[in-house]
């Protein structure tokens, strides 16, 4: 399926305000009865030079055990 103009700016208008990745917009888009891939998304996002969005997990605080004697 070709993308229209009108589908590539919901594609980035998703990406630019809710912050969604490609296979979340694929399955709003899907709700709305317009069957694309991830791939696609992908695709569209690339040709318009926009970046992956990268998260990044918060190393967290926990605390060893750790005795003079184990056990």
């Amino acid at each position: 399926m070709k993308i229209t103009p009108e589908i590539g700016t919901i594609i980035l208008n998703l990406r630019e305000t809710r912050k969604w990745g490609t296979q979340r917009i694929a399955n709003h888009l899907l709700r709305m009865k317009i069957k694309l891939f991830a791939m696609t998304m992908w695709r569209v996002l690339k040709k318009h030079q926009i970046k992956t969005i990268v998260k990044r997990c918060k190393k967290s605080d926990y605390i060893r055990y750790s005795k003079e004697i184990p056990g």
